[in-house]
């Protein structure tokens, strides 16, 4: 018998099927892209490089602090090299986090793939939140500079009436009428 024959022999551990993941998300975002139902995940991209079909895959979305709610996406299966591209993942901005913001917070948006108990993939995404009085810029959405028109602000209806004052000593009259009188001055 030769040395072989005598020394057991342990099988090769099975390879973890390989995926990839790609992301389209928001890199940046405020309590104005939560009101307005932008969602903070457009799509989710899923590539399976391995030789067996990958059934039953669980992605969850997590991040730290807690821009974005916690969310658990089940999968189908997915033939090898093939991708699958899921959208509409209900992907929330975290309302009560955005309103308590005074100044932007820089944060991460974590992806996890798992199958079969295994985690298939891992990344983590840079994300910003910004307060709900700081616009985004012109980079994402830019017509959302409109959810900064707030004419129902207390202080809007204080300048009002001190405006209305002012109006009253100057001219004798403390209507804000605008051009309606005619005049432009």
């Amino acid at each position: 018998m030769t040395e072989s024959e005598y020394s057991p022999v342990s099988p090769e551990p099975e390879a973890a099927p390989r995926l990839t993941a790609e992301l389209d998300f928001l890199p940046f975002f405020n309590l104005a892209f939560q009101q307005n139902d932008v969602p903070a995940v457009r799509e989710l991209k899923l590539t399976n490089q391995s030789a067996q079909p990958l059934a039953g895959l669980v992605c969850t979305f997590t991040s730290s602090p807690e821009m974005i709610l916690p969310k658990t996406i089940h999968a189908e299966e997915i033939a090898p090299g093939e991708t699958l591209a899921l959208h509409d993942l209900g992907i929330e901005l975290n309302f009560d986090y955005l309103t308590s913001l005074s100044e932007a917070v820089k944060g991460k948006l974590k992806l996890e793939v798992f199958w079969n108990g295994q985690t298939l993939h891992s990344q983590e995404y840079d994300i910003t939140a910004f307060a709900a009085d700081q616009w985004t810029g012109l980079a994402v959405i830019p017509e959302l500079l409109a959810a900064f028109v707030t004419p129902n602000l207390d202080m809007i209806s204080e300048l009002q009436a001190r405006t209305s004052e002012e109006l009253r000593k100057a001219t004798g009259d403390a209507s804000i009428d605008g051009y309606r009188s005619g005049d432009r001055k």
